[in-house]
């Protein structure tokens, strides 16, 4: 049946003419092989021009092969000539989805009838292919997209000089057939001939493949990398980056992460340093309890008072110190200053907000620029280089993957849930050591609260790890969560404190063995402080700033009972409200941090009330006449 269908086409081109039917008569290719990795192609395109499609001249359309595997960066494309009849052709290019199209002519003319004979020469990057042991040209010769019925059509491939073929195969038809319908010469030099044995109908295209060893091209390096990461499995390409990131990190750490070692540790009672600053220098950052500790300390030295309401809604009010109190420390004058400012008073309620904002941004700048760097170095520089490693490597991972742009969003899931869930166990060990120093019913519904939003976000983690695994394989999920943890440990360990700093956290820690011991211990120091009432409300806010509140109020609970029972009837004059029992303060500081937080969150607002704001082979396709 195929004699007839030739038969068949040829009585058709013999008639184009008479029957006015545009026609391809000629199409040659010639295809030559750079030693990049290149091809350098010349067409030959005869064709029969009648004014229906072809009116200005022909254009041609080629794929541009993907140099990663999400196809978002194409081989580059060059045209070198391009003639009609002979003489220079006026040509422009335009860029189409993974491809580009090349027009010959001009708009502005109109061919005259007849034949016309089309030479276009480019370059195109990027089309050899590697497999394991030989290079490979797959190439498209006129495409499925050819618009017209090709009489004559023809191949030959040049191959680098010295090279011979080790395999060749040609293939016609439509999209996705496997015809036959060619003859494929080997007349040496290098050079492989292709030559279809009809005519080939409008959409029907000639492919050729020719194999070749390996070592007479050089592929582009970008190419040579992602081959390999398409070859390569997750855990090679993790291995590789982590292997990477550890040496990083290593060699970080040991240049400017290294803690200085620490001195005697000494019960102090005389701290030197404010208590805010304590808290800010042991965390290397701000929080909450850093406001808290500023606040109580500001009270007790009497510059203004505390107090609560029936509904437990804090109120601070300003305060005229007694002779000889103690003056704020720096940090505290600033808080003092932006917290009431002209004003006699301030509710921690959210009607203030921009004020509560403002007062605690302004102790967060004066404590980081007084202590950072002084004190101790964050070393946030060279944590950001180690993330950009890894969430390159992270990429690197995606690549080995044929569905690159699906899996990119779950490695991104995945390092997000297993990096908030790294830092449980974090928490875990500050609340442990908490708990040890002693704890009220307050700390403790906190601590259980917390514990539940961990074991959350560690279900959400398994959950979102296991659905990843379907979808990544356990490899490639493996390899995100290691690469997080290691980031996780290092970000902790690359914060260092200087020499100064160093001075700073054994007397820190010795404040805090004096806050924790019990009074048989405390005893044994040299010359100890009397346990008096004045001596209790001048460290509690020491106490907050460390997290041993509870246990300094405990030690002091028989005191302030005999206090409140004695002529004089001791009551704390910088604060009223229920939390005082008689025997000592009960949760004062975690309730202050946690009003104080809730209160500066500005109110959230809905758009309608004004809230909202705005916000096969590489190569040719095809063508046609225009």
């Amino acid at each position: 049946m195929r004699w007839l269908l030739a038969l068949l086409l040829w009585l058709t081109a013999g008639a184009a003419l008479a029957q006015q039917v545009e026609v391809t008569r000629d199409f040659s290719a010639r295809i030559e092989i750079q030693a990049d990795g290149a091809l350098i192609v010349t067409e030959e395109i005869e064709v029969l021009a009648l004014g229906q499609a072809i009116r200005r001249g022909i254009y041609r359309d080629y794929d541009l092969r993907p140099i990663d595997p999400a196809g978002l960066f194409r081989a580059g494309f060059q045209v070198l000539e391009a003639t009609r009849n002979g003489e220079p052709e006026t040509f422009r290019t335009e860029r189409i989805g993974g491809g580009v199209r090349v027009y010959l002519g001009r708009a502005d003319a109109v061919l005259t009838h007849g034949v016309h004979r089309y030479r276009l020469r480019f370059r195109m990057e990027n089309e050899v292919r590697a497999f394991e042991g030989f290079d490979e040209v797959y190439w498209n010769v006129n495409g499925t997209g050819w618009a017209f019925p090709v009489l004559r059509l023809s191949a030959e491939v040049v191959l680098p000089q010295g090279a011979t073929a080790t395999r060749q195969s040609a293939y016609t038809g439509r999209a996705r057939e496997r015809g036959s319908d060619a003859r494929i010469t080997n007349p040496g030099d290098g050079r492989i001939e292709f030559r279809t044995t009809r005519p080939l109908a409008a959409g029907e295209n000639l492919t050729i493949a020719v194999g070749f060893p390996q070592g007479f091209v050089t592929h582009d390096a970008r190419h040579g990398a992602l081959h390999w990461l398409m070859n390569r499995s997750p855990l090679e390409v993790g291995g590789v980056v982590l292997a990477l990131l550890l040496a990083y990190y290593g060699f970080v750490w040991h240049r400017v992460g290294r803690d200085p070692r620490g001195g005697p540790i000494i019960p102090v009672y005389q701290p030197s340093l404010p208590p805010a600053a304590m808290r800010f220098i042991e965390r290397m950052g701000f929080d909450a309890q850093c406001l808290s500790a500023a606040v109580i300390s500001l009270a007790v030295k009497g510059h203004l008072t505390i107090s609560e309401d029936a509904s437990r809604q804090i109120i601070l009010t300003r305060a005229v110190p007694p002779p000889g109190a103690p003056a704020p420390s720096a940090g505290e004058a600033v808080l003092l200053q932006q917290l009431l400012g002209g004003r006699q008073m301030i509710v921690l309620a959210q009607g203030n907000h921009s004020a509560l904002s403002t007062a605690r941004s302004a102790l967060r700048r004066h404590l980081d620029a007084t202590f950072n760097r002084v004190f101790f170095r964050r070393n946030t520089g060279w944590k950001v280089l180690g993330v950009l490693i890894t969430l390159l490597g992270w990429a690197a991972m995606a690549l080995t993957h044929p569905h690159v742009l699906e899996v990119a969003p779950f490695v991104l899931m995945v390092g997000a849930f297993s990096g908030a869930a790294l830092h449980v166990p974090l928490r875990l060990v500050r609340d442990v050591r908490q708990w040890r120093a002693g704890i009220g019913l307050r700390e403790a519904v906190g601590m259980v609260m917390a514990a539940v939003s961990s074991l959350v976000i560690i279900g959400f983690t398994l959950f979102g790890i296991f659905f990843a695994v379907e979808v990544m394989g356990w490899e490639m999920v493996a390899g995100t969560i290691a690469l997080v943890a290691v980031n996780v440990i290092f970000h902790h360990l690359l914060k260092a404190p200087t020499p100064t700093g160093r001075e700073a956290l054994d007397e820190i820690e010795g404040m805090r063995l004096y806050l924790t011991v019990a009074e048989a211990e405390r005893l044994r120091f040299h010359n100890p402080p009397d346990r008096t009432p004045e001596h209790f409300e001048a460290l509690l806010p020491y106490a907050v700033a460390l997290g041993v509140e509870t246990a300094w109020t405990r030690q002091f609970s028989d005191v302030l009972a005999r206090a409140a029972t004695s002529p004089e009837g001791y009551q704390p004059r910088w604060y009223r409200g229920g939390r005082y029992r008689g025997s000592g303060l009960s949760g004062l500081g975690s309730a202050l941090a946690s009003s104080y937080g809730s209160a500066a969150r500005s109110p959230s607002s809905s758009g309608s009330g004004g809230g909202g704001r705005s916000g096969g082979g590489g190569g040719s396709r095809g063508g046609g006449g225009w």
